[in-house]
């Protein structure tokens, strides 16, 4: 680790041996640590563009909408970092295998199932709705970004297209599960992302409506 060596060393010493997912706490770890460097790469990149581009047109975008493309990038490393390119491994790094399609679970919803009829309770809640979590922002920031080219199809389209690369990668480099179920809880993730993202969209609308009348008045 580069940034967060110090923070987890004393996480570990303090948790390491009294918590049964550790592993996890490692995993985010690792990959906060890669997304704090590629973003800082990422921000140079970006501030270059946006100074040439000022000086060519003069034109500027607007503050709320470069930092939600900032939020969206860092969402999508994390996320990428998190189930494809795991632990110490980065893009350069990992290692390509031979595909083997035996490996795809494609029987819908039946491990899920299983999980929550045996003893894994942590991992039958984080396999389910922990990939909705994941996905909600996607949903969420991808409408406020690209507002008249996105609608519900195209949001459920982009969630269920991004998850289904996810579990390839995993597939061709063999750091994950690929599982037809991730790509279910993930497109649903999106979709209630959407969602949230249209009723905060209504409300905001209804406040401007009544502040207006009241002015009127």
């Amino acid at each position: 680790m580069i940034f967060l060596q110090g923070p987890y060393e004393w996480v570990a010493a303090s948790l390491e041996s009294s918590v049964n997912h550790f592993p996890l706490i490692q995993l985010v770890f690792n990959s906060v640590d890669k997304t704090i460097l590629y973003y800082l790469i990422w921000l140079v990149l970006r501030a270059a563009y946006l100074l040439h581009r000022h000086r060519k047109t003069g034109k500027k975008i607007p503050l709320y909408k470069e930092g939600l493309l900032h939020a969206l990038f860092i969402y999508i490393v994390l996320l990428l970092q998190l189930t494809v390119f795991r632990n110490e491994e980065t893009f350069w790094t990992v290692e390509y295998h031979k595909i083997d399609w035996s490996a795809i679970h494609w029987l819908p919803l039946v491990d899920t199932v299983k999980l929550f009829y045996g003893d894994s309770g942590f991992s039958a809640w984080y396999n389910s709705w922990g990939n909705v979590v994941w996905f909600m922002p996607l949903g969420f920031m991808g409408p406020y970004l690209f507002r008249k080219k996105c609608s519900f199809l195209k949001v459920t389209a982009i969630g269920f297209l991004f998850s289904a690369t996810i579990e390839f990668l995993q597939l061709i480099f063999q750091t994950g599960v690929t599982h037809i179920d991730d790509v279910f809880f993930n497109t649903l993730g999106a979709v209630i992302g959407y969602g949230i993202w249209v009723s905060s969209k209504k409300h905001s609308s209804a406040e401007r409506t009544i502040d207006y009348k009241g002015r009127k008045q």
